[in-house]
């Protein structure tokens, strides 16, 4: 019986739309703000750090008394030496943020994977005021305002409704005067 190599058509298709070049075009998009300002209004898209700690805390004694019972059996860690892959696939958070000198406004945050679509959450007042151009970003699956980037060119269409909101424009200036 001939079996079809299902591998095959990962190899051949590039049919996985990445976001390897998201980052650089939103990066781009905060040094067009510096120059149109003259360098008065700074943007940044940087990632927010997560930290977690763990609610519980185990004891020495229970740790040791875990230890020496695995101790004599062989551990997937024995097996195998190369790094978990899992991490490839992490979603990290970022946030572009506009500043002054004095002043700082985060216009959105985004959970950026490795692949398509990208969830983002503009400021809320923002979505109010653009919301009708918005609409085809909406997420329709949850009950916060959140929206989904699905490809490069809709970033800048994400960034052409952004701008055009009257506290978008309001807090650019602002942050150019002070």
């Amino acid at each position: 019986m001939d079996t079809e190599n299902l591998w095959e058509d990962i190899f051949a298709s590039d049919d996985i739309n990445t976001t390897d070049s998201f980052i650089s075009i939103v990066d781009s998009y905060a040094q067009d703000l510096e120059a149109a300002s003259s360098n008065k209004v700074h943007a940044r898209f940087t990632q927010i750090k997560i930290t977690e700690s763990s609610p519980l805390l185990i004891s020495q004694e229970y740790a040791q008394t875990v230890k020496s019972v695995f101790q004599n059996s062989k551990t997937e860690k024995d097996q195998l030496s190369q790094i978990d892959a899992n991490s490839l696939y992490d979603t990290h958070r970022y946030a572009f943020d506009i500043y002054g000198d004095e002043y700082k406004f985060r216009v959105f945050t985004a959970d950026v994977g490795p692949v398509y679509p990208v969830r983002v959450k503009p400021d809320k007042d923002i979505c109010h005021e653009v919301e009708d151009d918005l609409e085809r970003f909406l997420d329709l699956y949850t009950d916060t305002l959140n929206y989904w980037i699905n490809d490069d060119g809709a970033v800048h269409s994400f960034f052409k409704v952004i701008i055009k909101s009257r506290k978008m424009q309001f807090m650019v200036k602002r942050l150019s005067e002070n």
